[in-house]
């Protein structure tokens, strides 16, 4: 079954990454699959210094399992169409 990193193991994902350990040594302490560290880490590390930083992708995660989070702000309520109306 599915479960999403807590953030404590987030922080053990950084505090490891920050000692050098590898993916894999990580994983194994975490009882976790390598693959699913790496996405998180592909995921989440920064750009300019390829640093993973454990706050800001635990705010990341949360804010992706909300259901708001994808849907658009609309003054008034409504989009003016319907999906019927798609290619009418």
């Amino acid at each position: 079954m599915f479960h999403q990193l807590s953030q404590e193991e987030r922080y053990l994902i950084a505090r490891g990454r920050a000692h050098h350990w590898s993916l894999r040594s990580i994983a194994m302490v975490l009882g976790r699959a390598p693959s699913t560290l790496s996405r998180e880490v592909r995921r989440n590390a920064k750009d300019y210094d390829g640093v993973y930083r454990a706050k800001p992708a635990h705010s990341y995660a949360v804010a992706m399992t909300c259901p708001w989070f994808f849907e658009p702000f609309i003054p008034g309520g409504r989009l003016g169409w319907r999906w019927g109306d798609v290619g009418a």
